[in-house]
Formats: structure tokens, C-alpha cells, sequence
């Protein structure tokens, strides 16, 4: 498959390129609503309802209880969604989806700056093609695709300007995203910080700059971004369990995390880390633009990679940062959405420099070119043998498949009599497919899926326990999803509370069978647990 080597894009390339980062847009919001939240996403939906009852910024809380996993910013920008788009599924989904698209938009335009327009704009369509981004996380109000924007931006803008020798702008942007870093997901973020500095000046030997009067000034205003927001923690809450559960979060992804007991249980673990997690998060999650790591091992990649100063900071980063995650067996693959660009942008570069025809690599890619081209007449076909699917109706399922197999018939057309298209319709075909992804899936979620029942008790609980408070009696915690829709449509919070009283609706679990209910509301189950609501004398 020809490839332009050129840098410069003619202008109806220009103009497919944008519409398809356009499209991208369009699919990552379309069906965001539909379906109920589930995974994590009632939990961080919870919180920062619970923070909006309270009128609180400071102390996040679950279940009225304080929550220490993770510091607030998050919760602050699911809040925003609240007040913009409602207190529904969009509020939590919204700025997770936009996070994702605008690190794109972000990569692009810093490829464009420090290598040419081309390999820019290839770079973002490649990162947003990214297979667990597009059909995974990107559909989640999760923190993760925030926190990789935050992150990307800190190491992008302090590349950028101190290339342009803007030490106060480079090391004052870095420092102060991964303060807010910290504040979204703790501890990693001075990790970040520390080693991006440490990396690159001992790269370029500009030790020099550790003593420059910016980088104090950076590293105060990272303690005072965080700083600033824990001693305001101390003053409305104990600060101490609140660290102790941050360091603990860490610890439990490094050897000393106490659930490996033994050496040799230990270094099993190691090494089955180490083979698995660059496959799986790095090579297999973004795909298809991890392929192009081929083209930066090949010889004459290795060599251009020395030539250009980006491409050398892309990849010591990627090195630095990737390495501490790589040892650690408790990582988990989401946790290095934010090195995606890093490895992508080297790629993509690396990909149009040198393209030798008939090369292996060529053929791998080419394989993955064209079996994403014919995913789309094979699922037009598929979902009509899917039993699981059959529950959303004929109809759905056949404008699905019209959709799917009329979009491949354009492909086709575009591809044999538009060449110069040609790489794009790699692009436009994951669009396709996450649109028709989201039309089957989204529906299915919404009607049959086990958030689904638990949103419709959660609503009906709200509404038939009207006028009385509600508790959950001591551990028995039902379904936060359950939970976030009845504290959404109720407007006040599902408390756990450790005595029986008269007059108040409980949620009790099997372990409390002994207790005996004056009148019983009603009965459900979650994770095999039966659980009754009811009141008592």
C-alpha cells in the first residue's frame, strides 16, 4: 500500500483529515448517554453527587463515609458535567470522552510544530484509533483518560518551550499539571514530574538548569498546588488516614505488596509481568499504532530517531516513564494511557521516513489495514447470528448492518479511485466501527445488562420510599449504581448506619437474615448476595 513521503498535504487530504478527526468527535459522543453507569463509574458519579449535596470541594465522601482512594479533581470536573449537562450519564461521561479527543487534537498539533503538518496529523488520528481507547475507555466517566490529557500536556509543553529556551514557561507548565495531576490520581504524578526533568536534562547535559531559578519556582508551585489542597483537607477532616491510603494505593503495585507472600511466589509474579504487560498494555491496547514501533527498531529508524531532538525526548520518555510500571506486577494496563502520543508520534514519523517496499512490516500492517476494512461486511452479517443480540429487534439489527455494509461499499469506492486517500481509510473505518459498536452495544447495555435492573431499583427505590430516609445497615452495600441513581433522583444521600431504628427504610444483606422486618419493601440480589429493604419496630 503507497504511502505520500512527502511533508506537505494537498488541500483535499487536508480536508478528509479534518472531517475524520471531526468524525471522531461524532463517535465518541454519539450513544454516550444511553446506557447506565456501571464498572467504576457509579462510584465516581456518587462522590460527586455526594459533594454537590454537601456543597463541598475539600473532602470527598461515598456513602456519607470519607472517601480516600483518590483526591478531587475528578469529582470537581464530574460536577461540572452535573451542572452542564444534568446529573445523568453525560455529566459522567462527558469531560472523559472530551479528554481523549482533545489529547489527540494535542498531539497533532505538537507533531505538526516539531515535525511537519503530515506526520501531526497522522499522529492524533493514530492515537484516537488506539483499540482500548476507542472501544473501552473512551465510553467510560472514568479518571484515566483525564488524567493521561493532564499528563500529555505536561510532558508535550514542557518539551515545547524549553526547546525554545522558555525555562520558566517549560518547567512552571510541568510542574504545575502534575500538581493537578496529583490531585486527580496521587502519588504518580510526582513521579512524573521528578523524572521528566531528571531524564531529559542528564539527556542533553544540561545539568546546569537544575539550579535555574524556574525550576524552584516550579517545584513551589507544586507544593503549593498540593500542598495548599491537603492542609485545607487537615482543616476539615483527619489528614492521616487520607495519606496513609495514597501510599498504600502505591505500594500495591510493586513487590511489596503484601497479597505475594514468598520469594519465589514473588518473582513469578515479576516475570509474568514482564512479558505480559508491554504486550497487552502497550503493543495490544494501541494497536493499530503500535505496529509502526517496527518502523523505529528498523535500522534505518534507529537512525532518524538520533536526527530529530522530538522523536529522541518522545522515546527517552516513553522509556523513563513506562520502566517504573514495567516492575511493578500491581500495574494495570490503563495506567499508561498517558505514553500512548509518546510511542505513536515516533511511529508515525519513523513510518513515513523509511517505507521500503514489500518489507515484512509492510505486510503486517497492511494485514491489519484490511482486516478492519473487512470487520464491517463481516459484523453487517454477524450481529444477525448473535444470540445475545436479538433482544434489541430486527429492525435495529438490519439498519445496523445497512449502515455497516453501505459505509464499506464508500470505502471501497474511495479506495480504489481516490490512492492518494488511501492510509485514511484505515481511519474512517474505525469510525464506522465505533459507531456501529455504539449503536448495538449502547441499546444492549440500556435493556439488559445487570446495571440496567440495578438502575431501575435504584430509581424505584427513590421513589417508593418518598418522604422517609433510607440506610444501608452496617456492610450491607447494594449496588453503587443502584445507589447513585437513588441518590440522583431522591436528592440526598444513602448513608450506612450501625443501629435499628423505627420509622427508617434499611438495605440489608444475608448476613443480617436474623433481623426481623415489621414490613418488608422488597427483595433484590447483587454479586449472588440476597438483600431486603424494610423498616422495623
Amino acid at each position: 500500500m503507497d504511502r505520500a513521503s512527502s511533508a506537505h498535504l494537498a488541500t483535499y487530504e487536508k480536508f478528509f483529515i479534518l472531517l475524520l478527526y471531526g468524525l471522531f468527535l461524532l463517535a465518541l459522543l454519539h450513544q454516550l448517554g444511553t446506557h447506565p453507569l456501571f464498572q467504576e463509574e457509579p462510584r465516581r458519579g456518587l462522590i460527586a453527587l455526594e459533594m454537590l449535596f454537601a456543597d463541598e470541594l475539600i473532602v470527598p465522601t461515598e456513602f456519607g463515609i470519607n472517601y480516600y482512594n483518590k483526591p478531587p479533581l475528578w469529582n470537581w470536573v464530574v460536577m461540572a458535567g452535573f451542572r452542564l449537562f444534568g446529573q445523568n450519564e453525560w455529566g459522567v461521561r462527558i469531560f472523559s470522552a472530551l479528554s481523549f479527543f482533545f489529547t489527540g487534537i494535542l498531539l497533532a498539533a505538537f507533531g505538526r510544530k516539531h515535525l511537519n503538518e503530515r506526520v501531526g496529523l497522522y499522529a492524533g488520528l493514530f492515537y484516537l484509533a488506539s483499540a482500548d481507547l476507542l472501544f473501552g475507555f473512551s465510553v467510560l466517566g472514568e479518571i484515566d483518560l483525564f488524567y493521561s490529557f493532564i499528563t500529555v500536556a505536561s510532558l508535550l509543553g514542557f518539551y515545547h518551550y524549553s526547546q525554545q529556551d522558555k525555562w520558566w514557561v517549560a518547567l512552571l507548565l510541568l510542574y504545575g499539571l502534575n500538581g493537578l495531576g496529583v490531585l486527580t490520581k496521587g502519588l504518580p504524578s510526582f513521579v512524573f514530574a521528578g523524572l521528566t526533568v531528571l531524564a531529559w536534562l542528564a539527556y542533553t547535559r544540561q545539568w546546569r538548569k537544575l539550579w535555574h531559578p524556574a525550576h524552584f519556582a516550579g517545584i513551589f508551585l507544586f507544593l503549593a498546588i498540593v500542598g495548599g489542597y491537603f492542609y485545607a483537607y487537615s482543616l476539615r477532616a483527619p489528614l492521616e488516614p487520607f495519606l496513609q491510603t495514597l501510599l498504600s494505593q502505591s505500594s500495591e503495585r510493586t513487590l511489596a505488596d503484601e497479597s505475594s507472600t514468598g520469594l519465589m511466589s514473588q518473582l513469578l509474579r515479576l516475570g509474568k509481568h514482564l512479558i505480559s504487560f508491554p504486550l497487552h498494555s502497550l503493543l495490544l491496547n494501541a494497536l493499530p499504532g503500535s505496529l509502526l514501533l517496527f518502523w523505529v527498531l528498523s535500522k534505518a529508524g534507529r537512525k532518524y530517531m538520533k536526527q530529530e531532538p522530538v522523536l529522541a525526548f518522545c522515546l527517552l520518555m516513553l522509556a523513563v516513564h513506562f520502566l517504573p510500571y514495567w516492575i511493578s506486577p500491581g500495574a494495570k494496563a490503563r495506567y499508561v494511557y498517558m505514553l500512548f502520543p509518546l510511542m505513536i508520534l515516533p511511529g508515525v514519523a519513523a513510518w513515513f521516513y523509511t517505507n521500503p517496499a514489500g518489507k515484512w512490516r509492510n505486510y503486517v500492517y497492511d494485514g491489519v489495514y484490511y482486516l478492519a476494512l473487512y470487520l464491517l461486511p463481516i459484523g453487517a452479517i454477524a450481529i444477525h447470528f448473535i444470540a445475545d443480540l436479538q433482544v434489541l429487534g430486527s429492525l435495529r439489527l438490519l439498519s445496523v448492518s445497512v449502515f455497516l455494509a453501505l459505509s464499506w461499499v464508500l470505502i471501497l469506492l474511495m479506495y480504489f479511485r481516490l490512492r492518494a486517500l488511501r492510509p485514511l481509510l484505515l481511519f474512517l473505518a474505525f469510525v464506522v466501527l465505533r459507531l456501529g459498536y455504539n449503536s448495538i452495544v449502547a441499546p444492549l447495555r440500556a435493556s439488559t445488562s445487570d446495571a440496567s435492573k440495578d438502575k431501575a431499583l435504584g430509581i424505584e427505590l427513590a421513589a417508593r420510599t418518598e418522604g422517609s430516609p433510607v440506610c444501608f445497615y452496617k456492610e450491607s452495600r447494594p449496588s453503587r449504581t443502584m445507589v447513585f441513581y437513588y441518590e440522583r433522583d431522591k436528592q440526598e444521600v444513602l448513608a450506612q448506619k450501625d443501629s435499628l431504628e423505627a420509622n427508617i427504610w434499611y438495605v440489608l444483606d444475608q448476613d443480617y437474615a436474623d433481623v426481623v422486618l415489621s414490613e418488608e419493601l422488597t427483595r433484590f440480589q447483587f454479586r449472588g448476595r440476597e438483600f431486603r429493604v424494610g423498616k422495623v419496630e
